[in-house]
């Protein structure tokens, strides 16, 4: 409810409106359009002026307008910590890109793993040696430990065809397992590569897996 002290934001009346369009109409068809996009469906300007062909589809007699979100992905949108392919609308007067629009969800992506800030270098390190064993298919099992004066954790991962499966927790107890499927099994050793890439990098060194 809209109190004394509110003050109702300036609009224009209806017969406003229909002298701007006829105003603009005789200016420029194209002018027309554009502001009759703006005045029904409530476009922001940056949305008109990025406005081009390409969000029309002239087959379906429909225009695509907005953040790129359909109605179905709005109600379900993807999750987070997923990749998606986006533009931006246009530049700022710095050449900053601005109003970012969603295009794709790609699925054809796995989640990495979010990377962690490095650890300082500890003062007792860890011995390092690579150990191998044989996952149920065949596959490489891969172990790695972080050890520290303040922590000691290990991390496991094993390769199964198209089926990616990562340990961790303390060293010395079961931990806790976590299993990933992919299309093929080029794409589940890529996202091993990508997430022991990450484990090396925060300071975990591949070592024998304890009996």
């Amino acid at each position: 409810m809209i109190t004394d002290d509110e003050t109702l934001p300036d609009y224009l009346e209806q017969e406003q409106v229909a002298a701007l369009l006829k105003a603009a109409k005789a200016a420029s068809i194209r002018d027309c359009a554009l502001l009759l996009l703006v005045y029904k469906y409530g476009l922001r300007v940056h949305e008109a002026s990025a406005f081009n062909r390409n969000q029309v589809n002239f087959a379906k007699r429909k225009i695509r307008i907005g953040t790129g979100f359909s109605d179905a992905q709005r109600a379900s949108p993807p999750a987070i910590g997923s990749t998606i392919t986006f533009r931006y609308q246009e530049f700022s007067d710095k050449r900053v890109p601005r109003f970012p629009s969603f295009v794709a969800h790609r699925t054809d992506i796995a989640v990495a793993e979010v990377p962690t800030a490095p650890k300082p270098a500890a003062t007792k390190k860890a011995s390092v040696s690579v150990a191998v064993k044989a996952g149920s298919s065949g596959e490489a099992a891969r172990y790695f430990e972080f050890v520290d004066e303040k922590s000691s954790k290990f991390w496991e991962i094993t390769v199964d065809d198209t089926e990616v499966t990562v340990s961790y927790s303390r060293i010395g107890s079961n931990g806790q397992s976590k299993l990933k499927s992919f299309d093929n099994s080029e794409a589940a050793t890529a996202h091993a590569d990508n997430l022991i890439a990450k484990k090396t990098n925060s300071g975990y060194e591949e070592t024998d897996r304890p009996n």
